[in-house]
């Protein structure tokens, strides 16, 4: 979505639509050559030949419906204590809040809701204005991926789409989990989720394993608001508390690195302006950090009191709620999400 959006050695027209036009000639050239290759002549249509905004499209199509997927051995030879596991978790999944389920459903719609008088089962929810997962690890979304007027999600040719988030607002859709237990162990947008518990599980959770952190919160300043300005359609955006960045620390020490280690909050005040005219909270690389959680004097693992002392709130089960489920219940959460097909 990037790579043409500047002049490249490949695509080095002035003008921004010609760059991406020759950016989808290109992709037609080569799939074209690669059909050739494969020395099917059979091949036509898109099958031969395709375009970049088009194969986009394409691949978001053939990943949500595409049937012929890698079979999922779980959800096709479970055993006894298995499928009860699995049937115990696809009813938490399926069942509201307040019921005394998790929730899940309400934006991973796996057909308890119909979509234009049909079944929606594509795990999947199209509100561009989902409140909560995402928007507390972007910062203020003001980089390079930040383009408020061009928020869209597929539009050939136009200009690259909405990349970054505006503050309190996460322009994303939910991933589908179709074929989840095929995918890589990294998730969640960032990728610093490495198992399913890390998911469902709230920072405190007793239910954490050794290594595992709950990313099942997000974090906000409970002193401070701000508007995310003006909506799409012109309407004036909602006023939110601030969300407060959060970052990652290596499992053997420091931060960054494999991203394994413990979770930190900012403490960067949203009351200081700096020489740009930012928000000091809103800046990347922040030195000034407290641990999400600790350990009390009773050896359980609590959250960082540092943190409402200094004007942030931890809001837990922002990504289904999950905190009032036992452990086996836990299980059978993952247990489903790993049946998926």
């Amino acid at each position: 979505m990037i790579v043409a959006e500047r002049p490249t050695a490949l695509f080095p027209q002035p003008l921004l639509g010609d760059r991406l036009r020759a950016r989808d000639a290109f992709v037609k050239q080569k799939t074209a050559e690669a059909s050739r290759n494969t020395g099917r002549t059979d091949l036509n249509g898109d099958a031969f030949s395709v375009g970049y905004y088009d194969m986009g499209f394409l691949q978001i199509l053939f990943s949500q419906n595409e049937t012929r997927r890698m079979p999922n051995p779980t959800a096709q030879f479970p055993t006894a204590a298995q499928a009860a596991r699995i049937n115990r978790g696809k009813l938490l999944f399926s069942t509201k809040v307040a019921q005394g389920g998790s929730g899940c459903v309400d934006c991973h719609h796996n057909g308890e809701v119909l979509t234009n008088g049909v079944v929606n089962d594509t795990f999947q929810d199209y509100n561009i204005f989902e409140p909560g997962v995402v928007s507390d690890h972007t910062v203020d979304g003001n980089g390079i991926f930040f383009r408020a007027a061009n928020d869209y999600f597929f539009e050939p040719f136009a200009p690259p789409q909405d990349l970054g988030s505006r503050q309190n607002i996460t322009s994303r859709n939910t991933k589908h989990l179709r074929a989840f237990w095929d995918s890589s162990a990294r998730w969640l947008h960032h990728g610093d989720a490495h198992s399913v518990r890390e998911i469902l599980l709230v920072p405190d959770s007793p239910f954490l394993r050794p290594g595992e952190r709950g990313f099942n919160f997000i974090t906000q300043r409970s002193d401070h608001s701000r508007s995310v300005g003006v909506n799409p359609d012109g309407t004036a955006g909602p006023v939110n508390p601030t969300d407060v960045p959060i970052t990652f620390a290596d499992s053997r020490g420091g931060f960054g690195g494999d991203g394994r280690g413990p979770i930190f909050v900012s403490l960067d005040s949203p009351f200081v302006t700096q020489p740009d005219g930012s928000l000091l909270i809103d800046r990347l690389g922040s030195d000034n950090l407290a641990p999400l959680v600790v350990v009390n004097a009773a050896g359980q693992k609590v959250i960082n009191p540092q943190l409402a002392a200094n004007g942030i709130a931890v809001v837990k089960d922002s990504h289904g709620k999950t905190s009032h489920l036992p452990e086996t219940d836990i299980d059978a959460l993952e247990a489903y999400l790993n049946s998926l097909q």
